[in-house]
């Protein structure tokens, strides 16, 4: 493939990219809410809910 071909077509893609931002997301419905369950493992930045049940799943593996 010629360069100039090669370096339009990787433009392209990448307009394309960034076109369709933060709208695609794999695995997510569109209006679903994620709610935990209380024995979910949550972290959000350094605080760590449920940091009892990980230390135990450490432990067991």
């Amino acid at each position: 493939m010629k360069p100039i071909i090669k370096a339009g077509f990787i433009i392209v893609i990448c307009m394309w990219l960034v076109a369709c931002g933060n709208s695609v997301q794999v695995g997510h419905k569109s209006g679903e809410i994620f709610t935990p369950h209380e024995t979910d493992i949550i972290q959000v930045g350094s605080d760590v809910e449920n940091l009892e049940a990980m230390n135990q799943f450490v432990e067991d593996s």
